[in-house]
């Protein structure tokens, strides 16, 4: 399913759909810091692909938040939310990177 997931992904580099798909098939099964090097890549990929996509900005901040990087994925989440301002799950999960970010 990987090397599928690779395939399609290369075949059709401009479709940031693949690309997340693979990213978040890595970076759940198994993770591995090469697999998340990796996925965050593929994440990347897909945001220089579609920069204006809620869905590739979600994405990757959620990626990033998972890993405490809260900074980043803030940054990311608040782009997603200037798009699409109604995605619940935009707002919530910026929600939880910024209250990352608060002192305790």
């Amino acid at each position: 399913s990987e090397a599928l997931l690779e395939d399609i992904a290369r075949a059709s580099p401009d479709d940031p759909v693949p690309l997340i798909h693979l990213a978040l098939h890595l970076s759940l099964r198994a993770p591995t810091p090469e697999k998340d090097a990796r996925a965050e890549e593929l994440l990347r990929l897909a945001l220089r692909a579609s920069p204006r996509t809620p869905k590739v900005l979600l994405n990757l901040g959620h990626f990033l938040h998972a890993r405490g990087r809260h900074a980043e994925a803030a940054e990311h989440l608040r782009n997603a939310a200037r798009i699409d301002p109604h995605d619940p799950h935009v707002r919530a999960l910026l929600q939880q990177a910024q209250a990352a970010l608060e002192p305790p």
